[in-house]
């Protein structure tokens, strides 16, 4: 749910602050964010029910977590694999105003394009990763990969680049899911853990992935070039995974 709401900011919070910060200024924006996360505080205080600790719950226990390789392996999965969505999402607009020739008035709308990728993904990836954790990330992470090589080529017209922002918001967001159990599998005593290094690993990535984009930018490959880091990411995280599934053949989680 909580990732949910992620993907539905970005069909909704995202647009209408690329528009205010176009039309307004970024001042103004920071400003309204603050003062929605004041809010946000609030209404928390407000209406969420306070629960007692568990009393089996320990920090020790929780941390003693990091002491498996598959919780880092799947940490790195989400680190790696999800590089790549973020290293195409952070240039999107320059994306489509430089290579597929939109104007940037219509960038808010790709933006919440990207979002509903990101809401109808989240959806499908929960319910596949329910019937097979491992067999999502063995398929969606090539996905991804494929999806964001055809968004390279696309992002030259209009209409396909659109087609393919969807896809690629789709295929990034459909991942989020079985990262998120992965972890809670592979460190079963330590759930709170688990659903923050999640989230951990999602950040890291956005900085990998903007990072690398940013540097194929730099180096003067163009403003598709990310995406095709972004695959090469996919790929590696793809990597990854199946380094993972082959350590649990030997050693199950529950050992």
């Amino acid at each position: 749910m909580v990732m949910a709401g992620l993907s539905i900011s970005n069909v909704i919070g995202v647009p209408a602050a690329t528009w205010l910060g176009q039309t307004y200024g970024w001042r103004l924006l920071f400003i309204l964010v603050g003062l929605l996360g004041i809010l946000t505080l609030m209404l928390i205080w407000w209406f969420v029910p306070f629960h007692k600790a568990h009393p089996d719950a320990s920090i020790r226990r929780e941390l003693g977590a990091l002491k498996r390789l598959q919780v880092w392996l799947a940490i790195l999965i989400g680190i790696v694999g999800f590089g790549g969505f973020f290293a195409t999402y952070t240039y999107i607009s320059h994306t489509m105003t430089n290579v597929a020739g939109l104007p940037s008035a219509l960038i808010p709308l790709v933006v919440a394009l990207y979002g509903l990728g990101m809401v109808a993904g989240n959806m499908v990836g929960g319910r596949i990763a329910d019937k097979s954790v491992m067999g999502t990330l063995y398929s969606v992470l090539p996905a991804i990969a494929v999806a964001l090589v055809v968004y390279a080529i696309a992002a030259h017209w209009a209409w396909s680049a659109l087609v393919m922002v969807f896809v690629v918001g789709a295929a990034g967001s459909m991942l989020i899911p079985a990262l998120q159990t992965r972890l809670l599998d592979a460190s079963p005593d330590a759930p709170s853990l688990a659903s923050s290094l999640n989230h951990a690993a999602l950040n890291v990535a956005n900085a990998l992935g903007a990072f690398l984009g940013g540097l194929v930018i730099a180096w003067g490959w163009g403003y598709v070039a990310p995406a095709l880091v972004g695959a090469c990411l996919a790929v590696l995280g793809l990597g990854v995974a199946l380094a993972s599934g082959l350590l649990e053949r030997k050693k199950p989680l529950a050992a």
